[in-house]
């Protein structure tokens, strides 16, 4: 696919950079395990016309064992200039950078070594479209590895709000779902979020044993959670429920959950009618669209974060985030990947919500939607 796309593309050729394990987007791609000892600068080249070949330090030759492409051996720093410049002089060539830096996810090339390829007379463009499809694609496989996860942390939210039946603290529902997650077999990188009321208003509140509040009534609770399968090349699933514990909602909260259910709809609806109508869709278009829609109904100071994220194998993917706002993301959501969208709105010292679905976005452009906000905020 990558070949494909650089044959389609303006490109003279991929080169792609490492050193010491700078580059994961490189290393994933050629397959390198986690424990791999680079200890020296590495480029992998892929011209448009004739055959791939990485050029390595003798000293990490080991390392690059597995590699089956034509391996050029150099120790020092004139024998690398010297085969660079004969590679990539008078080329324009692709490499894992972004223009100003505006996409950070993307942004893996350093300033010196991008100065460093342009004085050989390299010209350097951005691999994203090399290599897009390749990072955030998902196989049949992975795509149901991540629909089988959200159902499963949608049964673990119902299972969850029952613990509620007895005295509970957020520190005590968190570690609950940390064992459903172990009885089902799932994976995260990091625990989930529980927080009561004005702690939900901290997007990224944490509970610990030793900072937990007690769940107690006339508030609001949010949960957080994401995992995946334990095997291979799962897919993570990231959903976000809010809850009202108690009788007595404020008119406040009940227009802001009304102002997060609006915007989630309207961000996916706008990303299936512009599917159906042929149109591409860039992650940026569909935060505008959510953070829109936010501003009308009176919230948009307290919407405070992107619309949302890609998904893969990592919780945050390399992919298009749905993000206007914490940077430009013009990159178009690709066929075969994963998002979230997942708007909030956070009102400090009072309550925090924000209602998380994910879209999976098959080949032929049509959109599955896991744990859709209810129209209605459900109350306990």
């Amino acid at each position: 696919m990558i070949k494909n796309n650089l044959l389609a593309g303006a490109c003279d050729g991929w080169l792609g950079f490492d050193f010491r394990g700078s580059n994961h987007i490189l290393l994933s791609i050629l397959q390198y395990p986690k424990e791999a000892h680079l200890t020296r600068r590495f480029y992998y080249w892929l011209p448009k016309i004739g055959e791939p070949e990485a050029i390595i330090h003798r000293i990490d030759a080991p390392s690059h064992a597995h590699l089956t492409c034509k391996k050029i051996l150099y120790s020092t720093w004139q024998e690398l200039d010297a085969l660079l410049k004969q590679r990539i002089a008078s080329k324009t060539i692709c490499m894992e950078y972004w223009p100003d830096g505006a996409i950070p996810t993307y942004s893996i090339v350093d300033a010196g070594t991008f100065q460093y390829l342009t004085s050989l007379g390299a010209t350097i463009t951005s691999s994203w479209n090399l290599l897009g499809s390749t990072l955030a694609g998902l196989s049949t496989e992975q795509q149901q590895s991540h629909l089988q996860a959200a159902k499963h942390l949608e049964a673990i939210v119902k299972e969850t709000i029952q613990q509620l039946k007895s005295p509970s603290t957020e520190y005590s529902l968190q570690q609950f779902i940390l064992t459903k997650f172990k009885e089902l077999n799932l994976v995260t990188e990091h625990p989930p979020i529980v927080a009561f009321g004005p702690n939900a208003a901290l997007p990224h509140y944490e509970p610990t044993k030793e900072r937990s509040s007690t769940i107690a009534s006339e508030n609001v609770l949010l949960i957080d959670l994401w995992a995946k399968l334990s095997k291979d090349n799962a897919v993570y699933a990231d959903l976000t429920k809010v809850f009202y514990v108690g009788k007595n909602p404020s008119d406040e909260i009940l227009s802001a959950y009304s102002a997060l259910y609006v915007a989630q709809e309207s961000a996916i609806n706008y990303i299936k009618n512009e599917f159906k109508a042929g149109h591409t869709v860039r992650g940026s278009d569909v935060d505008t669209v959510c953070r829109t829609s936010i501003g009308k109904a009176g919230f948009g100071p307290y919407f405070t974060h992107r619309t949302g994220h890609n998904i893969t194998t990592q919780l945050h993917g390399p992919g298009p985030n749905i993000d206007g706002y914490e940077t430009n993301d013009v990159r178009v959501l690709l066929p075969r990947s994963c998002s979230s969208i997942e708007p909030g709105i956070y009102i400090p010292g009072k309550f925090g919500l924000r209602t998380e679905c994910n879209i999976l976005i098959q080949q032929d452009m049509q959109v599955v939607v896991s744990g859709k906000a209810n129209p209605q905020l459900e109350m306990i």
